[in-house]
């Protein structure tokens, strides 16, 4: 499954969820599926927030991080999707430290071989649209969190920002704050979507009623 399919799967969801454009929040490869879609698709967004999207292609020229993609899928095909799932975990900064609801820790042991085995070559293979993102009509963000300075999956947001010219925002805490404290997180994204969605003083449908 490469990434033009992923970012066509998310215009269709868009199409008929959210009237063919809505404002757009990825997470890690989320972030980079909606640069993706973005670049490829911009009458489907209306602003996007990419939040630490692991594109460590953008990161400089021997940088390690730069062999974290092979290096999964190396232990991907040595030891299937439990073993490239550990080596995973171990490189994101506070894994372990918190409980997944059990639902969703259920599907991703579900979905170990097809994130591994059919998403993961897209993944590695990713360099943003520079082009594409910079003439976008629409508000782009990246960012990254508070506790994640320094990590392979947060660099490249702020380089991705540079490059794009584009502003870049701290967010709190790891890269999935959401799952811990998802009130903290959630209040964070609504302050700056609410502010994408009103530039030039567009006041939100639901206000003027």
């Amino acid at each position: 499954m490469d990434l033009s399919e992923q970012a066509a799967d998310a215009r269709a969801l868009i199409d008929g969820l959210a009237g063919g454009r809505a404002l757009v929040f990825g997470n890690s490869g989320g972030a980079i599926i909606g640069l993706t879609l973005a670049a490829r698709h911009p009458e489907s967004v209306a602003g996007l927030i990419a939040h630490e999207p692991p594109a460590v292609n953008v990161l400089p020229d021997g940088d390690p991080a730069r062999d974290f993609f092979a290096e999964v899928a190396e232990a991907y095909a040595r030891g299937g999707a439990p073993v490239a799932g550990r080596l995973f975990a171990q490189t994101v900064r506070g894994e372990g430290t918190y409980l997944w609801p059990e639902d969703l820790w259920k599907r991703f042991l579900g979905n170990g071989d097809h994130l591994f085995g059919r998403e993961w070559p897209g993944f590695a293979a990713f360099v943003p649209d520079e082009a594409a993102l910079s003439a976008a009509r629409f508000p782009i963000v990246l960012g990254a969190g508070s506790a994640d300075r320094g990590t392979y999956y947060a660099r490249p947001s702020i380089e991705i920002a540079r490059r794009v010219g584009v502003p870049w925002v701290e967010f709190p805490g790891i890269h999935m704050e959401f799952l811990p404290r998802p009130a903290g997180f959630a209040a964070a994204v609504r302050v700056l979507a609410a502010q994408m969605w009103t530039r030039g003083g567009e006041v939100p449908q639901d206000w003027l009623g």
